[in-house]
């Protein structure tokens, strides 16, 4: 089903986003990998080392416009078309209010909101050219609910993307919107231990 498709994938330095890398690799599909850390340049090679040789990555920050549009850019010279984005990067601090700094709040909104908002911008435009295309959303159940010590960030996610569905899909279903969770049972263990690490990340 992805066999030559081009998926963009942020977050992919490690976690989550790394093993969708890994996993739509072996499928055939066509990668662009955006990561904060150079560690998104060791997820290529690895993938690289499995035989599947159509991989880009970037280290880039999803929060900046301009590096968001040249990883999309460089994507589509590369192969094409972009047929698959998936909104993985995201960052969580798990605090009460009087103890989360004014850095940690912007960053958390930076990355988990308006990361995502860049980054369905760029393809949209592309997406629409093909009139085919496919965003999916990696995010917390929590966006539901209303938590202690939760993050409000994830329920602005929410309603980003039914805003988004609101206004593409009822005028042109050119693209199919989608806010999903991608996580598989034998993923929950490893990603536990390194929130309690690094203070929760799927992103890398």
């Amino acid at each position: 089903m992805l066999q030559d498709k081009t998926v963009i994938i942020t977050g992919a330095s490690r976690g989550i986003g790394k093993q969708i890398a890994i996993q739509m690799a072996e499928q055939g599909a066509n990668l662009a990998l955006m990561g904060s850390t150079e560690e998104v340049h060791d997820t290529k090679e690895e993938i690289i080392a499995k035989g599947c040789s159509h991989v880009l990555a970037f280290t880039a920050d999803v929060a900046k416009e301009n590096e968001v549009d040249h990883v999309v850019q460089a994507a589509t010279n590369a192969y094409g078309t972009i047929d698959v984005l998936i909104n993985n990067a995201g960052i969580g601090k798990f605090k009460k209010v009087e103890d989360v700094t004014v850095e940690e709040w912007k960053k958390t909104y930076d990355v988990n909101v308006q990361g995502v908002f860049l980054a369905t911008k760029s393809v949209l435009p592309q997406m629409k050219k093909q009139q085919s295309g496919t965003i999916i959303t990696v995010a917390s159940d929590l966006s539901r609910y209303a938590v202690p010590e939760g993050d409000p960030s994830i329920h602005q996610l929410n309603m980003l993307f039914k805003a988004l569905w609101a206004r593409w899909l009822r005028k042109s279903e050119l693209l199919e919107l989608e806010s999903e969770r991608l996580i598989q049972e034998k993923w929950i263990l490893p990603l536990e231990e390194e929130r309690k690490e690094t203070g929760s990340n799927r992103s890398g």
